[in-house]
């Protein structure tokens, strides 16, 4: 740091005063980021950070913030501990939400289909997810759901921004029933589809019971799509025309239990 005669600080430098700081000094922000002064533009300071992103870039802050290391380091993963934003985001914005909810589910859901997926390094970084996610949607601030499954050839699904497509909620609900295994119930009439955390008719009807399970199976997976392509046309002007084609060619293959019951 350069100083006058008298011993005070230079005021041609960045160590005016001030700030205190020559260019090249590294301090640690109140987070335990480090960063150091790159030059001082008049009410500005540029700021290098240096430990969270492979490529640094000055970035110009406040000066006193640069001093009171009141600074944030938009790479640092502060998101479940792994994810991160890249630049200040709108917190209370959907793009937001719907990025959050990706990382937490795969990083700390309860869940095994979302605990063994995994997520790309783009969708890592909120910045990049929102541009992605901008692209994507046909309606400004529509509330889509992210869905992984409807692209996905994988056992377990990634979340990328090549598998990865915007769905209203109730399309995105349609498709995901198709993972949960259905309980075909053996009665005295026949074979009779439940749900399989109720345990409730699926087909309340008396004419929905069939000679084998196959038979109920096949006849729920018609009514499925039957609801998913009416569904499509609901929403049809929300909806990218290639997600619209992939929803079209979407087939319903449910798993199934028998359970023998006196109904």
């Amino acid at each position: 740091m350069k100083l006058k005669k008298d011993g005070t600080p230079s005021k041609t430098t960045i160590g005016e005063l001030k700030y205190k700081y020559d260019a090249g000094d590294i301090l640690t922000n109140k987070h335990g980021d480090r960063y150091k002064f790159i030059k001082r533009t008049n009410n500005k300071v540029w700021v290098e950070f240096l430990d969270h992103r492979k490529y640094c870039l000055a970035n110009p802050v406040s000066s006193s913030s640069a001093v009171s290391g009141n600074l944030k380091d938009w790479y640092a993963p502060t998101v479940c501990g792994w994810g991160y934003c890249g630049f200040p985001p709108e917190t209370d914005s959907l793009v937001y939400y719907a990025w959050r909810g990706v990382v937490s589910r795969v990083k700390t859901g309860r869940r095994d289909t979302y605990r063994c997926g995994e997520i790309s390094e783009l969708f890592r970084c909120y910045q990049d997810f929102y541009y992605w996610y901008r692209k994507e949607e046909l309606i400004k601030d529509y509330p889509y759901q992210v869905d992984k499954d409807l692209f996905s050839i994988s056992e377990h699904p990634i979340y990328s921004e090549d598998t990865c497509c915007l769905l209203p909620r109730d399309v995105n609900m349609a498709i995901q029933d198709k993972t949960r295994k259905k309980k075909v119930f053996k009665t005295s009439k026949g074979y009779h589809l439940a749900n399989n955390t109720t345990n409730a008719w699926v087909f309340p009807d008396e004419i929905y019971y069939f000679e084998t399970p196959e038979e109920c199976i096949e006849f729920y997976n018609f009514v499925k799509k039957d609801e998913l392509l009416k569904l499509i046309e609901e929403y049809k002007d929300v909806l990218q025309p290639h997600v619209i084609l992939r929803l079209k060619d979407y087939e319903f293959d449910y798993k199934y239990e028998i359970v023998v019951t006196e109904k």
